[in-house]
């Protein structure tokens, strides 16, 4: 298991079955599904991966939680090959409290018809944190940077930027290992974020 920062370890899978991304972009040596588990006195896990995965990522969600449950699921992105898991892992884990932006929250109920997850939802906005112990989070909405519900979470302690569909960069290591053609505002948009922290 890949430790990102002495709190914070690497759960995402690889999917090399996969020959088009969004059912158009060829790969040629597949793609990964990220999430993190951000460890502290509260848990915190950071995105889902695409359900064709979900069997080999709850798998390593348990390894990484060593018979500890999580606390938080950080729902950054709500498009199938970040959220595709969740319904398995709320059913596995039935106290994780949901964190993600309102309109996410709204999509969830449609994604995952007849779960119940009302008294489980934490809606956030921009600047809003959540305190796992050390470790403190801030919320940071980010519209239409390739969905409308898309945010990013950003770790005040280790300023450890976790971002929807970017590329790994410094300082920032981003959530995702792939970036969208369209995506290059988010960079905008991160930095905005960073200089408002």
């Amino acid at each position: 298991m890949l430790s990102v920062t002495p709190n914070v370890r690497f759960v995402g899978v690889e999917d090399d079955n996969l020959d088009l991304f969004e059912g158009q972009y060829p790969l040629q040596k597949g793609i990964s599904y990220n999430s993190y588990v951000i460890d502290d006195e509260k848990i915190a896990v950071v995105d889902s991966v695409d359900r064709r995965r979900c069997r080999e990522w709850l798998a390593k969600l348990e390894a990484a939680l060593n018979g500890r449950t999580p606390d938080y699921l950080i729902v950054q992105h709500m498009e199938p090959d970040h959220s595709g898991s969740i319904r398995l892992m709320l059913e596995k884990y039935p106290s994780v409290k949901i964190v993600a932006t309102a309109k996410a929250l709204e999509m969830l109920v449609c994604f995952f018809e007849g779960m119940d997850v009302a008294e489980r939802c934490m809606a956030v906005c921009d600047n809003d944190t959540l305190e796992l112990g050390r470790v403190s989070l801030r919320f940071f909405t980010a519209p239409m940077v390739h969905w409308p519900e898309v945010m990013m979470t950003l770790d005040m302690g280790d300023m450890l930027g976790k971002m929807k569909d970017m590329p790994p960069v410094a300082p920032a290591v981003t959530i995702r290992s792939r970036m969208h053609a369209g995506d290059i505002p988010a960079l905008r948009c991160l930095a905005e974020a960073l200089a408002k922290a």
